[in-house]
């Protein structure tokens, strides 16, 4: 699972993976319609229209795709988002 997984390097490393047989999901921001069409474009084998910054629909999306899926080995976050600071610094609502 990547986030921001639509984006330059989101697309850069999906494209990796997917080089050797990786399942990868993408998670963006697109519509579900173009996140659809983008994903096999990449070497995904889904899109999620996912906002990374609310907690609660990231947390339904990751559940999703280990319903669909049956596993999550590897999750990249890439999405931009973040209030500033050291990651490690941060708070979970942050």
């Amino acid at each position: 699972m990547i986030t921001g997984g639509c984006g330059d390097i989101g697309a850069e490393t999906t494209a990796r993976l997917s080089s050797f047989c990786a399942r990868v999901i993408l998670f963006d921001l697109l519509s579900e319609d173009d996140g659809a069409a983008r994903a096999p474009q990449l070497g995904a084998v889904a899109y999620k229209n996912v906002d990374q910054g609310h907690a609660d629909e990231l947390q339904r999306a990751t559940e999703q795709v280990v319903q669909e899926f049956h596993r999550l080995d590897i999750v990249i976050g890439n999405a931009a988002v973040g209030s500033g600071g050291r990651l490690l610094d941060l708070t979970a609502r942050q």
